[in-house]
C-alpha cells in the first residue's frame, strides 16, 4: 500500500510539474516591426538554431551589415540591412536580398520566417 502512495505522489507531482512548465514554454511571440529595433537586435550579434532547412547554423551581424553564416563547417560570407518597413533582408553568394520577418519571445529568443 505504501509503494502506491508514493507511485500516487510521484503522479501528482509530475501533473504540477507539467503544467507549470508548459505555461512556461507556451511564450507569445511579438513580431518586430520597428527598423532601429532590428538592427539594435541584430549588430554585433551572433545568433544559432536550426535553418530552414532542419541544419544547425550559427549566423554573425556586424553592424556594418557583413555577416558570415556557418552550417555544418561551411562558412557563407552576407550582407545584411534592415528594410524601412520593418524586414531584415540577407545577400549572399546563394540569395539575393531575401526579406526575413523577425518575432521575439524574450530577450534571447527570435524567430525568423522567410517573407516574398
Amino acid at each position: 500500500m505504501k509503494s502506491i502512495k508514493y507511485g500516487l505522489g510521484l503522479i501528482a507531482a509530475w501533473a504540477l510539474f507539467s503544467a507549470t512548465s508548459t505555461s512556461a514554454w507556451a511564450q507569445e511571440w511579438k513580431e518586430l516591426k520597428n527598423p532601429q529595433e532590428i538592427r539594435a537586435l541584430l549588430s554585433n550579434k551572433t545568433l544559432s538554431g536550426l535553418g530552414a532547412d532542419g541544419r544547425q547554423a550559427v549566423s554573425y551581424f556586424r553592424s556594418d551589415g557583413v555577416g558570415l553564416k556557418i552550417v555544418e563547417g561551411e562558412r557563407i560570407p552576407r550582407a545584411w540591412k534592415v528594410r524601412d518597413d520593418g524586414l531584415y533582408c540577407v545577400e549572399s553568394p546563394r540569395v539575393s536580398w531575401r526579406p526575413v520577418g523577425l518575432s521575439q519571445a524574450d530577450r534571447t529568443k527570435v524567430r525568423c520566417q522567410s517573407r516574398n
